[in-house]
Order: C-alpha cells, then sequence, then structure tokens
C-alpha cells in the first residue's frame, strides 16, 4: 500500500494509523514516498530543501521527520507485520531537493523537474541521502522511483547557466542519463546494506520518442531490479518482453520480478459523494480488483487499445514474475486516508491478491469476508477521526492486528517473494 509522504503532510502518528489500516486489511508491505517535487521529508545536511515547492494544483509539503521518528515507525509496522519500503524518486519528480539540485525549468512545467544528474554535487547528496535511508529502513526491497523524467525540462535546463554541466560528465539527454544510471550503481555498490531496487517502469517508455532508454540500451545496470508499472496492461506486456507488441524497441524480453499497480488502483484523493457513501466492498472494488494477476484480468483493467477492451491475460512468461500487487494513496491527505471509504479498496484489492484463483471465482465469497471487517473499519476510522479532533483516543486492537500479522506475514519471509503493498 503506497502512502505519499512526500506530497500530503502526515504526522507521524498519521503514518502509524495508516500502518494500521493496512495491517488490518492484509496489506503487508506499506511503500513509504519520501521525495517529491513537493516535498522532501528527511532531514539531511546535503540538501538544501525547496523553499517554495508548488506543483501545479499542490501545496508545498512542509511536514519532514527526524531519523528517529522513522526508525520508530518501522519498529512500530515491524510489529503489526508489516514492512517499509521506502522510495527515493530518482532522477525526476526532483523539484522538492531544492535549486542547487534540481533543474531551472521556469515556463516550462511545475512538476516531473529531473534532478542536474550532470552534476557532480548532486551524485554527493545522492549518496548522502541513500546512505541515510540505509541506515533507517532495513527492508530488502527499495525503491528508487524513475517516472515521468521531463527531457523537455532537462533541455531546457542544460541550457542555461542553472543547468550548465560539470566537466567530466555529460551534456546530452542519452550521455546524461547513462551517466545518471552508472553513478547510481557505484553508490549503492558501495552502501554496506545490498538490497534490490524496484524501479517505476517509465524507464522503457519515458524516452521513447527520443530514442533514449537507459533500461533497455544499458540492461547491465538494472541486475536485481524488480519493475513496477502504473501505467497498465500496455507496459505489463513490455515489462514482459512482448516483442510483437513494441515491434524492434525490445531487443529482448526484459526478465526481473514485476509488482502490478494502474491508475484505476488508486484511493480518490478526492472522492465524490457517491464514493463516501458507497456500501463496503463495492461493485467498483470488485469491477477493478476481483481479478487474478496470474490469470485472466476484468474488462477495464490492465487492457491496451488494441486488444479492444476485451478480457486478456497475461503471457506465462510475465505471470510466473508477478510477486504482487499495490493500492496507492497518491496526493491523499491525512484527513481522507481516515476515513473508512478510502479503504474499500484497498480492502477488496489485498482479498484478490491474497486469494487463489480456485477461491476467488465466487465474489459473493469474498463479498462476505470483506463485510466482516466492515464493524471493526468503522470504529477504526472513527476512533482515527475523533483522536484527530481531541473527542476521543485512538487505542490499538492487538486481538485484530494479532490475526492480521499472522495472515499477512507468510508471503514474505524475503525479498524475492511474493507480496501485496
Amino acid at each position: 500500500f503506497t502512502v505519499d509522504a512526500a506530497r500530503s503532510a502526515y504526522s507521524l502518528n498519521d503514518l502509524k494509523e495508516a500502518v494500521e489500516m493496512a495491517a488490518r486489511v492484509k496489506m503487508n508491505v506499506v511503500h513509504l514516498r519520501l521525495t517529491d517535487d513537493t516535498g522532501f521529508v528527511l532531514r539531511n545536511p546535503k540538501v538544501h530543501a525547496c523553499t517554495d515547492c508548488r506543483a501545479d494544483k499542490l501545496q508545498q509539503n512542509k511536514q519532514t521527520y527526524s531519523d528517529s521518528e522513522l526508525r520508530d515507525l518501522v519498529s512500530y509496522a515491524y510489529a503489526r507485520g508489516i514492512r517499509i519500503v521506502p522510495e527515493i524518486d530518482l532522477p525526476g519528480h526532483a523539484k522538492g531537493w531544492g535549486g542547487d539540485l534540481a533543474m531551472c525549468c521556469n515556463g516550462v512545467r511545475s512538476w516531473g523537474i529531473p534532478l542536474k544528474i550532470n552534476r557532480k554535487a548532486t551524485y554527493v547528496a545522492i549518496e548522502s541521502v541513500l546512505q541515510q535511508v540505509n541506515g533507517i529502513f532495513p527492508d530488502p526491497l527499495i525503491h528508487l522511483g524513475g517516472d515521468e523524467f521531463s527531457s523537455e525540462c532537462f533541455h531546457r535546463g542544460i541550457s542555461t547557466s542553472c543547468g550548465k554541466s560539470d566537466p567530466e560528465t555529460c551534456d546530452n539527454l542519452e550521455d546524461c542519463l547513462y551517466y545518471f544510471e552508472t553513478q547510481l550503481k557505484q553508490i549503492l555498490n558501495r552502501l554496506p546494506f545490498k538490497r534490490s531496487v524496484i524501479r517505476w517502469m517509465d524507464l522503457v517508455e519515458s524516452h521513447q520518442a527520443n530514442g533514449v532508454s537507459p533500461l533497455i540500451m544499458h540492461p547491465e545496470l538494472f541486475r536485481d531490479t524488480w519493475g513496477m508499472s502504473w501505467r497498465g496492461f500496455n507496459e505489463m506486456l513490455i515489462l514482459g518482453g512482448v516483442q510483437e507488441h513494441w515491434g524492434s524497441f525490445l531487443p529482448k524480453p526484459l526478465t526481473f520480478p514485476l509488482l502490478l499497480t494502474s491508475e484505476q488502483w488508486y484511493v480518490p484523493p478526492h472522492p465524490t459523494k457517491q464514493q463516501q457513501n458507497q456500501n463496503f466492498g463495492c461493485e467498483r472494488c470488485f469491477d477493478q480488483f476481483y481479478v487474478s494477476p496470474w490469470g485472466k484480468f476484468a474488462k477495464g483493467l490492465f487492457t491496451a487499445p488494441d486488444v479492444s477492451k476485451k478480457m486478456v491475460s497475461l503471457p506465462d512468461g510475465v505471470r510466473r514474475r508477478v510477486r504482487g500487487g499495490t493500492t496507492a494513496a497518491f496526493e491523499v491527505e491525512a484527513n481522507v486516508l481516515k476515513e473508512w471509504y478510502s479503504w474499500t479498496l484497498v480492502c477488496a484489492a489485498a482479498e484478490r491478491l491474497w486469494s487463489d484463483e480456485a477461491v476467488a471465482n465466487d465474489p459473493r465469497e469474498a463479498l462476505n469476508r470483506l463485510k466482516s471487517n466492515k464493524l471493526w473499519i468503522d470504529w477504526k476510522t472513527t476512533s482515527f477521526s475523533a483522536a484527530s479532533s481531541g473527542q476521543g483516543h485512538s487505542s490499538y486492537n492487538s486481538n485484530a492486528a494479532a490475526g492480521a500479522k499472522s495472515s499477512s506475514t507468510t508471503a514474505t519471509t524475503s525479498s524475492s517473494s511474493s507480496s501485496s503493498s
């Protein structure tokens, strides 16, 4: 389950409440986003965070956490059967790193701003941040972003004094992306705690128009990488290396482990009245989630224009490499995530991702299981909201959490295990 602490202000207690809810609905990984255009929530002496980091309609997130607070969160989560996988989004979505490290893109766009990957000081800061993260989060996975790198912004910045290249680095998009990936690989190799890296699969698609894709051109740099898709079925076909789909764009199949997600799997940041009033285990949730990552995908989910919205199956080679799936609360404010209706979709996703395909053939059976959670979640989210307004105390249901822990940790004993997050 993705918590976007980079773009929305969550107190430490807010994060703990999200962890507790994730455990209850049988999610076993929280993917915690720590950097983006509108926020850099770590306290690091090498990064002078942006002082005016608005992006489109999003305001700057001024929330930050100390190392000890984040370690406390990791311990809190572990006690409830939840792993914390941190994300440092590189090299795009980096406006929050501040003007010394992020490209100047005035008049081009206000989001997806890349780091100055053509300057040596950037890599000093990246190494400092990754060393810091390495000392806080013990999980064998780390997410290093890779999505929505703005080549237009990069070209604008590199042509000005703001983004002028240092000697012995690079001076064009293709060379700079290769330089970035080689430098990042060296930094990761210097860290004492080795782990596998998750990357958004924009690494395949983002630079297609420019004929630039570091993953395709230099696959040796991406060993021990997991692929995470958010664009749907098209991208899953790419990750599976389906030659007939993209023709000569893929010289050979990609073979790394996969995590499933999609824009349709997001908790709505601004829920409508209909979404707020929906039944627990709503039809929308089943339309979107009552499908198997290891079998057929429902109409409208992971479908591509060239398959005419029909029921489709992932190729066997792709299905065998699926390690789990994730729902996401991107740009969702803490007060929205306290409401029970935000968790209906998450609960339905966990039900589908954990269930054997044979069990999942009868949605009515799953609906009964989901409804059994409703009273607890009604009480818990009411308790969260009351505590936030000073009207009550958010206590912890140890019996319920113990059951969630025993159910949700069975598939995550190593970094190569299946998981839902």
